[in-house]
């Protein structure tokens, strides 16, 4: 299915403020997540409001497997650290990549997905599929707002 239902699309360099976020799930805006240390780049997911996880649901996720504190608040904490001159490429020239698709073909290899890569591996990525997170509430939004429609 599309991956757009609206003609909105959204890139979120880092964790969308959970004000921002909630404002795109209610509005049925799909987005696309990058995340960048000074030694790794993640490209993904995109978020498809009630279909996929959303950012909140991949912070439980990793609060839960212990790659986030338990404020889960890092992204939006951490010091900025910049990410190497080929990470930044590389994530830059993938988010360019999974942006064009969407446009293109309406769809997304990302969807629900992540591709990691690390300064000692930029041609093997680490990829993850995201679960929604009953914890999280995303669910409620998108069908709070497909009964009001």
């Amino acid at each position: 299915s599309d991956v757009c239902s609206s003609d909105l699309f959204a890139v979120s360099i880092g964790t969308p403020n959970p004000e921002l976020q909630q404002t795109w799930l209610q509005n049925n805006f799909s987005y696309l997540i990058i995340n960048a240390t000074s030694n790794s780049v993640r490209v993904g997911p995109v978020v498809k409001p009630g279909v996929t996880a959303c950012a909140n649901c991949l912070s439980l996720t990793e609060i839960a497997s212990g790659h986030l504190p338990e404020s889960g608040k890092y992204f939006r904490q951490a010091p900025v650290r910049e990410p190497s001159a080929a990470l930044s490429l590389l994530g830059t020239a993938l988010t360019s990549l999974a942006v064009a698709q969407i446009i293109d073909t309406g769809t997304s290899e990302l969807l629900g997905k992540s591709l990691r890569f690390t300064s000692g591996s930029l041609v093997a990525p680490e990829i993850t599929n995201w679960e929604l997170q009953p914890a999280c509430g995303c669910i409620h939004i998108a069908s709070t707002r497909a009964t009001s429609l």
